[in-house]
């Protein structure tokens, strides 16, 4: 088994392995399918005595306008503290508390986080870290996946990098879980697994004006952000360079 941190001889550069193992294999879904059951295809009957007049509408109409807002959400807590539970993954795999340097620090794993690493390499950014509080990537596709759980946008709008990757998406319109598996094979064919830190969060970060620099707190250790990470004007436009000669190609 690989060690979940190591160092490549060739850079120099921290390599990690800590993408968890799933909990079951029963978590798995098969996006759509056709339903032959017509009864899946029509509305229940409605109960003997129901109304849904314009009165009963101003009812349910009074009582959203009176959850607008902040009342909208909850937090997490007591009984519902369950919820921030990762049910989709083994227990995260241990490493040591890091207390080293890098030039850059990206937070979450998601459709955003893949495609920054894609477009940083690119531009020339090699000593870059990613943590992501899960055990995987996949962002919202990690955390939802309800029956039947799709996305509503275009697969050809919402899929990033389909040239890069050679992949044609199989429905117009696709499930969470081909998604998800989407985001699997970039983070491999792109090399995101050896920069992420799963289960892992950010739980402060600080700049100091006298060393200029980050100062990272993880949710397991510390990483300080590289003085070339502070000069944020720098980075974006190395960023902003690359960028513009992908467009212009």
């Amino acid at each position: 088994m690989n060690a979940a941190v190591r160092i490549d001889p060739e850079t120099g550069l921290k390599v990690f392995n800590t993408r968890a193992a799933k909990a079951s294999e029963k978590i798995t879904g098969k996006g759509y399918s056709v339903l032959a059951d017509q009864k899946m295809k029509e509305l229940p009957e409605m109960p003997a005595g129901a109304i849904f007049d314009a009165e009963e509408q101003a009812k349910y109409r009074e009582f959203k306008e009176a959850r607008r807002g902040a009342a909208d959400y909850m937090a997490m807590e007591g009984e519902f503290k369950k919820y921030l539970d990762d049910v989709y993954s083994e227990p995260p795999i241990p490493r040591e508390v890091l207390d080293d340097e890098c030039e850059i620090l990206v937070v979450g794993a998601g459709f955003g986080g893949l495609l920054l690493w894609q477009k940083l390499s690119q531009a020339g950014f090699t000593d870059v870290r990613f943590c992501e509080k899960g055990g995987d990537v996949g962002g919202t596709w990690y955390w939802n996946r309800y029956p039947g759980i799709a996305c509503d946008v275009e697969s050809y709008s919402y899929f990033p990098l389909l040239e890069e990757m050679g992949y044609v998406p199989s429905m117009k319109f696709a499930s969470g879980f081909e998604i998800l598996e989407y985001c699997q094979q970039m983070a491999t064919k792109f090399g995101f697994y050896d920069r992420c830190l799963f289960n892992t969060t950010v739980e402060r970060a600080e700049f100091n004006e006298s060393t200029d620099l980050w100062s990272v707190d993880l949710s397991d250790g510390k990483c300080t952000l590289g003085e070339i990470a502070a000069r944020t004007d720098y980075c974006e436009e190395r960023i902003k360079q690359c960028f513009s000669a992908q467009a212009a190609a």
